[in-house]
């Protein structure tokens, strides 16, 4: 799948257009101005998850006349804060728009944590 600078797209939070592409990071603005930079594999893997089961509607020829409403989900992502170690939720805390993380109470999400280098395995 192609994702081309100046097209618009859709994923779950909305449609969004393309501003600029550079390696692996997308840079894209969606419909309520909201800016994001996001990784240009997630989006490909999400359009093509957005759409499976669907007629081929990923790219879309204009802005729709009124927001779309997407579909709620019932399913509650858990997990734990990297920093502080306390449980985050996806019913209970908001999502980071730029990294797309849950961001924890202590102010914790992907954007701020730090790179891993060498081995991942601490015994080595």
């Amino acid at each position: 799948m192609k994702i081309e600078i100046g097209e618009n797209y859709r994923n779950r939070k909305g449609t969004y257009k393309v501003l600029d592409i550079q390696g692996d990071r997308l840079f894209i603005e969606y419909e309520d101005g909201e800016w994001s930079e996001v990784s240009l594999r997630r989006q490909k893997l999400i359009l093509r998850n957005f759409n499976r089961g669907r007629k081929k509607t990923t790219q879309i020829a204009k802005k729709p006349d009124k927001k779309v409403e997407q579909p709620q989900s019932n399913l509650v992502y858990k997990s734990h804060c990297w920093r502080c170690g306390k449980r985050v939720m996806s019913n209970k805390n908001k999502r980071c728009s730029t990294c797309g993380w849950l961001k924890c109470k202590c102010g914790a999400c992907g954007c701020n944590r730090p790179k891993l280098t060498g081995s991942l395995d601490p015994f080595l």
